[in-house]
């Protein structure tokens, strides 16, 4: 009987020891060579997997954020002493360092002994037995759970809260938790919650509901809020990346700006300004210079890209007759930075054309102050008149004129502000074009169908200015041709004075309902500009013309007297022009 015992207990050894053979053991894990490692819980048991690949991020990568970064860096300074330190939750705007800052402080302090754990929200109730597991340890650990938030019907928060505050912690001195949050009380909020809110006795008495979402928040010992980055923080943050990014790569780096423009229409794109939005920016504008000097066998050299796109732009612009001009600034009261070229200021806003979003107008009270590159006319409301570009003088805000002392001026005192367009030595270029459709159904009576294109481009370069303008009308009433008309013109004019121009122009005109079957007249002039500048302009000519026609298949040719009025003027911040040609 005892040798078939012994048999069987040999055989129950022998079967076991092969199923242990098909069970995995608990993954164990060196925390003296692993700096970083996961929680994961299998259907055989839960354990730790190292994490072999790192993120390299430093402290110093991260711009922006320095009250932030000082206070978790003292709590996780306090904890490494063993004095008591603080569970951290990092909330806010995604995309703005929080779980880069932890990373960063593990690279930092993990030769003090700081180690990291990351555990996923779907295993919170694992928090316990991972404390027991460390408990022993002599190493310093962070729980680390990142983009922590819980839904309406979702109890696993109830594993953190009792964690938190319970004495499984309190008898863990090496194990502390930071969580981060697009959420600040980590649970979603609803109106509803509120409804059960009162007042006893004239004191607010919140609802059970928004005692218990608010009671998980507030077990955080440190609360460390992260907002979106104003422009000038976030070209910072692009600037850095796009440096270190470039130094990695053995390439030379240079901040212009095109790449400033590029980073901005990025960021517009994305609907937000981050530290992330502007390292993958960095990473794309990196990248794609790194192939495309591979692609031509250089080695990348991002000094000499620029230098060489620069030069070939310089050329082109000394072609056309034009020099590349600075961009104007203005710098608004909430931080903001916008720069672009002034085009004016009716003392209530400023119109400023930017080459990201078009003709942006702006409330002259939200503007700290401006900086332009050329000069501008500028009235006061005190009836003062000064002629200067706008400057920015230890912070206050001055008109500088050549050879003169900065004029000191408050924006709001401003009345109008414009560029005056007839200075006799004008070396730029300034092109515009309008298009004018128009249609007009109407029925009654009569059924009368009219449309109208009109064409009005005008070029300005140094003394000379080039006009052109095109007009075509038609009319039907009563399914009859009524009207059909072409007129196409051509205008030049030079100044040989201040305000005085010499002209010239030739204009083609047929109608043929009327038996106008062509008539080109051209001519000679001299005229007077009365004023050219941002808010419109005013002139008058007069000279005169030589007639060709030919009307109902007769030709004939006849002197002429012309004169010319032009004048336009735009109104509210230019949203509306009053002109006659």
């Amino acid at each position: 009987m005892s040798r078939i015992l012994e048999e069987l207990v040999a055989d129950a050894r022998e079967l076991a020891r092969r199923a242990l053979q098909l069970v995995p053991a608990a993954p164990s894990v060196d925390w003296e060579n692993t700096l970083a490692a996961s929680w994961r819980e299998t259907s055989w048991g839960s354990g730790f997997a190292a994490h072999s690949e790192l993120d390299d991020i430093e402290l110093d990568d991260l711009l922006c954020v320095d009250d932030q970064k000082r206070s978790l860096d003292l709590n996780t300074q306090q904890f490494l002493a063993g004095a008591p330190a603080n569970n951290v939750l990092l909330w806010g705007a995604r995309g703005t360092g929080k779980s880069s800052l932890i990373h960063a402080l593990l690279n930092h302090y993990h030769a003090r002994g700081l180690r990291l754990v990351e555990v996923s929200k779907t295993r919170l109730s694992g928090l316990p037995e991972i404390v027991l597991r460390l408990a022993a340890e002599p190493y310093r650990f962070v729980l680390f759970c990142d983009d922590l938030s819980f839904e309406a019907d979702d109890a696993s928060y109830k594993e953190l809260k009792s964690a938190l505050e319970g004495s499984v912690f309190k008898a863990s001195s090496n194990v502390l938790i930071y969580a981060t949050s697009n959420r600040r009380h980590l649970l979603p909020e609803y109106m509803s919650d509120n409804a059960q809110s009162g007042f006893v006795e004239g004191e607010l008495h919140q609802s059970e509901a928004v005692e218990e979402k608010i009671s998980l928040s507030d077990r955080f010992g440190l609360w460390l809020s992260f907002y979106p980055f104003k422009q000038d923080a976030y070209l910072d943050v692009v600037r850095h990346w796009l440096g270190r990014l470039a130094s990695e790569h053995d390439a030379e780096f240079v901040w212009d700006d095109e790449v400033r423009a590029e980073a901005l229409r990025w960021a517009l794109a994305r609907g937000v300004r981050s530290g992330r939005t502007a390292q993958h920016f960095a990473r794309h504008w990196v990248g794609r210079l790194i192939i495309n000097s591979k692609h031509y066998g250089n080695r990348v050299n991002l000094l000499e890209d620029r230098k060489i796109r620069a030069a070939i732009a310089l050329g082109i612009l000394s072609l056309l007759g034009t020099a590349p001009a600075g961009a104007d600034v203005v710098h608004l009261k909430n931080g903001d930075r916008l720069s672009g070229t002034v085009d004016s200021i009716d003392g209530k806003r400023v119109v400023l054309d930017t080459d990201v979003a078009g003709k942006v107008v702006l409330k002259l009270s939200s503007v700290l102050n401006i900086e332009t590159e050329e000069s501008f006319d500028v009235k006061l409301k005190s009836g003062t008149k000064a002629t200067g570009r706008f400057a920015v003088d230890d912070g206050a805000q001055t008109i500088e004129a050549q050879e003169e002392a900065p004029l000191p001026v408050a924006l709001e005192e401003i009345r109008s502000a414009g560029q005056d367009r007839i200075a006799f030595v004008n070396l730029g270029s300034d092109w515009s074009t309008r298009l004018d459709l128009a249609a007009a159904i109407s029925s009654g009576n009569s059924e009368t169908e009219s449309f109208n294109t009109v064409l009005e481009s005008k070029l300005t370069r140094g003394r000379s200015e080039h006009g052109l303008y095109a007009r075509i009308s038609s009319e039907e009433s009563e399914n009859e041709k009524t009207k059909d008309q072409l007129d196409v013109k051509y205008g030049y004019k030079r100044f040989f004075a201040e305000k005085w121009f010499g002209s010239g122009n030739v204009e083609y005109f047929e109608d043929g309902l009327k038996g106008i079957d062509h008539r080109i007249t051209t001519g000679a002039g001299v005229g007077y500009q009365f004023w050219d500048d941002s808010f419109g302009a005013l002139s008058v000519e007069a000279g005169g013309n030589w007639v060709f026609e030919e009307l109902f298949g007769e030709k004939e040719d006849n002197p002429a007297f012309r004169w010319a009025l032009k004048f336009n003027r735009h109104l509210w911040s230019k949203r509306v022009e009053v002109f006659h040609n």
